[in-house]
């Protein structure tokens, strides 16, 4: 006998690759307090029942791929990143110059079957922004991702993201990708 799934559960499968920055994009996250950061955002999600896949950035931004759980919603979870990051920051003198994290974020989602590629473009953060910087890869997957620019990117020079953007994948993203040692890997095998 077959048995049918549960209509009294929630099922969903939904990756999504959050980016957010420094306030004015300042280089202020030094490489060696980064993994004490992405811990203390492991565990946020963690407690929010979510599942964090990877986590990685550079001296002015972070990117985040994570599913969530099915009770909370986007905008909330990377607000409580953000305000308990920002606080735990401050008041363990983890980073110098630090102020807080910018307004706005990007948030795309990503199908399974192109997920390991996603988490491979994380990885690569150190080694792809010797090429590229933070403005230009933001732009490039604003574009993308199908984001107008209009929109979404018409802010001062010093913004990340003044919008905050949620579309399909963007599969011209990862080309060419380097291979690297220096990356955060919150679930070994994985």
């Amino acid at each position: 006998m077959t048995k049918t799934p549960d209509t009294n559960v929630n099922y969903t499968q939904i990756y999504y690759h959050i980016i957010f920055s420094t306030k004015n994009r300042e280089p202020v996250l030094v490489a060696d307090r980064r993994e004490d950061l992405y811990r203390y955002i492991w565990g946020i999600t963690k407690n929010k029942k979510s599942h964090l896949y990877r986590i990685n950035g550079v001296e002015d931004h972070l990117h985040i791929f994570a599913s969530l759980h099915p009770s909370v919603c986007l905008a909330d979870f990377i607000k409580d990143i953000k305000l308990g990051s920002g606080w735990w920051i401050r008041e363990n003198s983890v980073f110098p110059g630090f102020s807080h994290w910018q307004d706005g974020y990007g948030a795309f989602t990503c199908s399974t079957e192109h997920k390991h590629r996603v988490i491979e473009y994380i990885k690569a953060q150190q080694e792809h922004h010797k090429r590229e910087s933070s403005q230009e890869e933001l732009r490039r997957l604003l574009i993308e991702a199908g984001v107008e620019l209009r929109k979404a990117y018409s802010t001062p020079p010093g913004s990340l993201l003044a919008s905050h953007c949620i579309r399909g994948f963007y599969p011209r993203l990862f080309t060419g990708i380097p291979s690297g040692d220096n990356w955060w890997n919150v679930r070994p095998g994985l």
